[in-house]
């Protein structure tokens, strides 16, 4: 009997030793959990702030860099180009510059809409657009990364020659015409806190400054190319039958034309060998670093130093100098997400129209006899499938679809909070749109960043007239 109870009290006492044990485990879970939920929401909230912090800290440096400009005066510029000859008529207006702040307006002749901003953004994209056209080869994709542009060192062949393909207004101004001019339109867009669509490469922002560039900086972007041409060093070119001059040869884009260039005095006609294959890697190390480039640059500064002095820009760094350009080029759709606007507000005007009649609900595309039930679920329901919609989209759709409802397919720096126009801040709108026709496709608003969004019946047809209206419309005020 004793037995039996000490062997009771036993199992009672491992039972609560274990119990407390067990406790004590699920709360040390409990407190890591809660530990690693705090964690994780104070790095974000740090980074966070972080973020804040340096757009605050770049806007500071663009808001000091306006506010230096030499004259206190703000010369309006009114701009009036057609759409399809943009870049020539650009150039045109633009001949000349002066350092001071401007004010644009855009004007896109035989096209309705008054400019509040939209119009000069669309300006900027169309000319980032032409900036990296094949036809006018002045900028080209990076052999090494695709994704940045750089100056094309054989865009005076395509322009000085008469090819079939150019416009007339093209074959006549020096190459370097049109570099000085893009000068001016980046100085343009950092003084009036627009964005150019492209990217360029941080040596050439560094030199934008006026600062030293280093061979080993552009070794360093063109490394892919450098290995392969110091790999030379290993092989017997004698033997190798490698048939190399010293001369660059560049294949035309379009017409596959290809143009050669000589290294030295007649080096198409001087075959490279083992005796002087360092002397051709040391010319295609200068051409391809600097004598390709340097005309290009000099006029691209010359340009952009008409609108923004050096003396207030140098003390910037190239990244810094290339996010207050060109934006970031990367769409975080939870960001873009978390700073839209999703209008669905019920008590617009347009849903308290009693006297409408079944006709004409019928013919904006609402069959249902309690259409403002309808709509609220409708409303919901749409509103859920753009965002899947975006998230489902290309990144080239991504931009696309920013380009046709902001005018820019760059996100400003420090993400979608900071989206603006010419006049104050304007967030990424949806309004969605009950008097709309489901037949019709989306339309925007590029002045508030707005997009006019009927209330589709189905994703698929949202879907695919989002994606006609942003690939058809992205250039076309009449549609945008």
């Amino acid at each position: 009997m004793l037995l039996e109870l000490l062997i009771f009290v036993f199992l009672l006492i491992f039972q609560i030793v274990r119990w407390i044990s067990q406790r004590n485990k699920e709360d040390c879970i409990a407190d890591s959990t809660q530990r690693h939920s705090r964690n994780v929401e104070l790095q974000k909230s740090n980074e966070e702030v972080l973020i804040r912090l340096e757009v605050d800290r770049l806007k500071n440096l663009q808001t000091a860099i306006i506010d230096n400009l030499p004259l206190d005066s703000c010369e309006n510029i009114c701009i009036r180009v057609h759409r399809n000859s943009c870049l020539k008529d650009s150039v045109n207006f633009l001949k000349t510059l002066r350092p001071q702040k401007y004010k644009l307006s855009v004007t896109f002749i035989s096209e309705q809409g008054i400019d509040c901003g939209g119009l000069t953004k669309e300006w900027f994209s169309i000319l980032s657009a032409a900036m990296i056209n094949p036809q006018y080869s002045l900028f080209r994709s990076s052999e090494v990364d695709p994704t940045f542009a750089e100056p094309n060192s054989f865009s005076r062949h395509k322009i000085q020659h008469k090819l079939f393909f150019l416009p007339s207004w093209i074959r006549k101004p020096k190459h370097l015409d049109y570099y000085s001019f893009f000068g001016r339109v980046f100085g343009l867009a950092l003084s009036t806190r627009n964005h150019i669509s492209i990217r360029l490469k941080n040596s050439f922002y560094e030199e934008l400054l006026g600062k030293t560039v280093t061979d080993e900086t552009l070794m360093i972007e063109n490394q892919q190319y450098f290995d392969s041409l110091h790999a030379l060093r290993g092989i017997e070119v004698n033997s190798a039958n490698l048939d190399l001059f010293f001369c660059v040869n560049e294949r035309d884009e379009v017409t596959n034309k290809i143009t050669t260039e000589d290294l030295i005095y007649n080096g198409r006609n001087i075959p490279v060998t083992d005796t002087n294959k360092e002397k051709y890697i040391a010319a295609m190390k200068k051409y391809k670093l600097r004598s390709s480039v340097s005309p290009i640059m000099d006029a691209f500064k010359s340009g952009f130093y008409e609108v923004i002095p050096l003396n207030i820009v140098s003390h910037l760094s190239a990244k810094d100098l290339s996010l207050l350009i060109a934006g970031s080029d990367r769409i975080d759709v939870d960001d873009w997400q978390k700073h839209s606007v999703v209008n669905t507000n019920l008590n617009s005007t347009h849903l308290h129209v009693p006297l409408l009649s079944d006709i004409f609900y019928s013919f904006l595309g609402y069959t249902s006899s309690n259409r403002r039930i309808a709509i609220k679920t409708n409303v919901s329901e749409v509103s859920k499938w753009f965002w899947t919609a975006v998230h489902c989209f290309s990144e080239a759709d991504r931009k696309l679809l920013l380009r046709f409802v902001t005018g820019s397919s760059s996100v400003p720096f420090g993400g979608f909070a900071h989206l603006h126009n010419t006049n104050s801040n304007h967030p990424f709108t949806v309004l969605l749109r009950p008097d709309f026709s489901i037949h019709h496709l989306p339309t925007s608003h590029t002045c508030f960043n707005r997009l006019d969004l009927p209330l589709y019946n189905s994703y698929e047809e949202l879907h695919s007239k989002l994606l006609t209206a942003v690939r058809e419309g992205a250039d076309h005020f009449g549609i945008s």
